[in-house]
Parts: structure tokens; C-alpha cells; sequence
């Protein structure tokens, strides 16, 4: 099930416009009702919604950019304590963000967040490099792009 910003009974043209979408990632969330999802839409500043890549890739026209994310983990967050924090909170197998500890990924909320190249949350083999931020987005903004080699 999708969650937008979009009030219930309002029509997606009363949606703001999407301006990025990722699909077919590892989303933790940080929130215990939703902790995992596929995809995420950003509409300027902000996050527009959370589903399954099938409905968020329906958000997107033709001129928005969308970004596979090859199954890579989505966390909230682009500063390296909300990185820590998150990636602490996933290997102990929390569902959510303590109270004030790490930032949670919500519809409306900012789009803070960090892709990683693979998913953190499967042990990787003993000769895997450390996992790259492949990446990040801030306020909506995006800061670093390794596929347009963006730093």
C-alpha cells in the first residue's frame, strides 16, 4: 500500500508534482508501522510518498527522473550520525528509530536520504569491499550522483 501526502479522496492532480522517484530499492523506513518499502517519490523539498515500485513508478511522467536501485539499501538521513544511527538500528533488528536517535522517512516529511550500492542488511561476502554511497539527497537536492559522477 502506497502512503502520500495526498489527503484520502484527493485525485493525483491535486498532488504536487513528482520531481525524482527510486524504485526497486531496500527502503528502511525507521517507522514501525511501515518499516521497509521499494520506492520512494520526491516532490521538491519534500517526500511525496513510500510503496511498492509499481505504484510509485505511476507518480512519475515521462520527465522525471527515475533511479533503479538494484535492490541497494535507502536509509534516512545524509550525515554520517543519522547514517550510523540507521544502520545500527537495522543490524539490531529494530523496525524504528528510537525517540530523537536517527531521522525516519515519512510522506510530507523532508527527503533526507542516503542509497547505498548494495543491501546492508545481508552479510556480505569476506572479500566485499565496503558498501558506496551511491546516492545522496538532501532537502529534495540531490548532492551526490555516482551515476552522472556528480561528487
Amino acid at each position: 500500500m502506497m502512503h502520500s501526502a495526498a489527503s484520502p479522496g484527493e485525485s493525483s492532480r491535486a498532488r504536487p508534482a513528482v520531481s525524482l522517484v527510486v524504485v526497486n530499492a531496500r527502503i528502511w523506513t525507521g517507522r514501525a508501522a511501515r518499516p521497509w518499502a521499494d520506492a520512494l517519490a520526491v516532490s521538491g523539498k519534500l517526500l511525496a510518498a513510500l510503496g511498492s515500485s509499481a505504484e510509485i513508478r505511476k507518480l512519475a511522467d515521462s520527465d522525471v527522473r527515475v533511479i533503479d536501485a538494484a535492490r541497494g539499501l535507502l536509509v534516512p538521513g545524509a550525515d554520517e550520525e543519522s547514517l550510523s544511527l540507521a544502520l545500527a538500528a537495522i543490524s539490531a533488528g529494530e523496525s524504528q528509530a528510537g525517540p530523537a536517535r536517527t531521522k525516519a522517512l515519512v510522506s510530507g516529511g523532508p527527503a533526507d536520504f542516503t542509497l547505498f550500492d548494495r543491501d546492508l542488511t545481508v552479510a556480505p561476502p569476506v572479500h566485499a569491499r565496503a558498501p558506496e554511497p551511491v546516492l545522496v539527497v538532501v532537502g529534495g537536492a540531490i548532492l551526490r550522483d555516482r551515476s552522472t559522477a556528480q561528487p
